[in-house]
This record gives C-alpha cells, structure tokens and sequence, in this order.
C-alpha cells in the first residue's frame, strides 16, 4: 500500500548507491548521456525542498519481517494477530520504543494522507479491512484526523464493488479518478492532463507516436 503524503514525502524501497538524485543528473549531463528535456528540468533542482522524507528516505534498503501464527485461521484475517504484527512491524523498522513514536517518525499533525487501495483479483487479493484500520490507527495516533486520511482508488465502480466504503471508519474521505471502467483505460474525463507521466511503450496495436496511448 502506497501512503501518498500532502507535504510530498514520498516513502519507497530499494537499495541506495549513496549517490544523491542531483549528483547524478550532474554526473550524466557532464558524460553527455542524458538529453536536453532532462537537463532542462534539472535546472530546476536547486529549488525544490529537500526534508528528512525526500528519496531515498529515512530507512533506505531497511526490511522488517514479521510474522504470527494466528493471523490467519480458517482463511479469515484476524484482527488482534494483524495488528500486532503491523505495530512491531514499525518499530523493528525504525527502532522507535513503541508503535505510536514509528508513525509519529513518518507523519505529523496537519498533513493529508491518501490511502491507494487495491480493489482487484477480488475476493481474496484485495486490500483488508483489518490492515486499513490499522494504518488509519497509526495515522491517527501521529496526530492526523480523519478527515485527512483520504482513501482511493482509479475506479469508483472498483472502488464500491469491493466493498470499500462499507468498513472504513467514520469520517475517512474516499476519492477516485473516474466513476466508470475503461476496458482500454484510454478515456481522459476526469484526469488532469497536465499531470502524466510518459512511458515509451503502448497497449499491443497502438502507435507510440500516440501520446494518448503513452502517457499515463
């Protein structure tokens, strides 16, 4: 599950090299190697902000493992079992004492959170009711009301059929791009077209030259 933060702190995994993203603009434009709309938009790094969140994050590369023997009985999610493990979870992360100072590491009162739920491969592989409140409990204990906590999904019609809005807490927001499935996911209502991001590959039969077909 991604948490998508209002103040853009952006938590992903991976290894890091060491090497900042700027060093290596810098390295690859003096080698040559990357093009001009890169180079362009590397003009512009010496003015973004740079807090404690920004990439690679405050644990970079770090795994925590967890695991409980009742978390799952007969096929159904145990929320007792669930919760534990997500709260030692926070803290083998990010060796805070307890699991409320491991959110609190993460988040601060007056931010606004997205949720990106995960609604296919319904019934089973979908997001769970027992680790969603459990993360709105996090964010609520790091001081962030409900009312910014926003879950989401692409589709409403997804969003609804997996019974998302039935089991998420009073007064956490839901939002969506669209309230209709696209078979092709190439209508543009209800995106800003200002905001994509461009891939240089097609569904199978479209042209790359179709920026509508590229850009996501």
């Amino acid at each position: 599950m991604h948490l998508l933060n209002g103040k853009r702190k952006v938590f992903r995994g991976g290894e890091h090299s060491g090497e900042s993203r700027r060093d290596w603009l810098a390295r690859m434009l003096a080698l040559g190697i990357v093009g001009p709309a890169l180079a362009s938009a590397s003009s512009t790094a010496g003015r973004v902000e740079f807090t404690k969140w920004s990439m690679p994050g405050l644990f970079p590369g770090r795994v925590a493992r967890v695991t409980h023997p009742g978390s799952i009985l007969s096929g159904v999610y145990q929320p007792e079992p669930v919760r534990d493990m997500m709260r030692r979870g926070m803290m083998e992360l990010t060796g805070a004492p307890d699991w409320v100072q491991a959110w609190r590491m993460f988040f601060e009162p007056g931010d606004v959170v997205g949720l990106k739920l995960n609604p296919v491969s319904r019934p089973y592989v979908i997001s769970s009711p027992e680790v969603v409140r459990e993360i709105i409990a996090g964010l609520e204990a790091a001081g962030i009301s409900r009312k910014n906590s926003v879950a989401y999904d692409r589709y409403k019609r997804e969003f609804d059929d997996a019974g998302f809005d039935k089991w998420l807490p009073e007064g956490v927001r839901v939002a969506w791009a669209t309230d209709y499935v696209d078979p092709i996911q190439q209508r543009l209502d209800g995106y800003d077209a200002d905001h994509y991001m461009d891939m240089q590959l097609t569904l199978p039969g479209f042209d790359l030259s179709n920026e509508r077909a590229r850009r996501s």
